[in-house]
């Protein structure tokens, strides 16, 4: 028999369409049409992973800030269209153990890898409202992240034999060496791409100006150059202030 297992995008199109149910339940449109714009701080944390790799991943730990913009839509009093622009700085680290070319060697045989991960970040969410208790609110949305990376510096520090690291520039056609290299910017084995777009979905809790959200992304699409496909998913939870 076959067996269909929904994809993440599309359980979150079933998410969507179940909060969509809500809209009768006293939803709370906005005072007026004009945008309002909240700054934002939010912890994040973000697995890196290859497919067809149990081991392959990384997390990264860290935060996001900037500021969001919220329109209402016309014509339907229950809609909300918000975008931002937010900073985003992650720190991760890993270590990578190879099998020694030499059995003579005794020791054991690492690279360590510390990353600094620099990026601009853009939401489009679709988001509802919903008034429970007079300046108290629920809401919930859903929609697409864009992430831009600035900068990838990554520090490698590396303990290996010189039997191992020929083997390894014959593998991966580049210099193991301790030294920092930006993950963005070089066009080898470790490359990632600047681009990812991640599909997530959210919500929280607001009182009067202030909102605790949290929320959770899913990578769409390949953010690696190696012939196993990696993507990235993050979670956050955050504080934001309307003016």
């Amino acid at each position: 028999m076959y067996n269909h297992t929904p994809s993440p995008a599309n359980r979150l199109i079933v998410l969507f369409i179940g909060m969509l149910s809500l809209v009768p339940i006293r939803l709370a449109a906005q005072d007026s049409e004009k945008p309002v714009i909240r700054l934002e701080a939010a912890y994040t944390q973000s697995k890196q992973k290859e497919s067809d790799a149990d081991n392959a991943r990384l997390y990264y730990h860290g935060g996001r800030i900037g500021a969001s913009i919220e329109w209402l839509i016309p014509h339907t009093e229950v809609l909300v269209l918000r975008s931002g622009l937010f900073y985003s700085m992650q720190y991760g680290s890993n270590t990578q153990t190879y099998p020694n070319i030499n059995p003579a060697v005794g020791r054991i045989e690492y690279i360590a890898y510390t990353h600094y991960k620099h990026d601009i970040e853009v939401p489009l969410h679709v988001e509802i409202n919903v008034r429970i208790w007079k300046d108290l609110h629920l809401f919930a949305f859903s929609g697409p992240y864009l992430n831009i990376g600035l900068a990838h510096p990554t520090q490698a520090d590396v303990y290996l034999t010189d039997d191992t690291k020929q083997v390894m520039r014959e593998t991966y056609g580049y210099e193991l060496e301790s030294g920092t290299r930006d993950l963005y910017s070089v066009k080898d084995y470790d490359a990632l791409r600047r681009f990812n777009l991640q599909l997530g979905v959210g919500g929280g809790i607001q009182f009067k100006r202030w909102r605790l959200q949290g929320g959770y992304d899913w990578g769409m699409i390949d953010i690696g150059r190696r012939a196993n496909k990696m993507k990235t998913n993050t979670w956050y939870a955050g504080l934001s202030y309307a003016f």
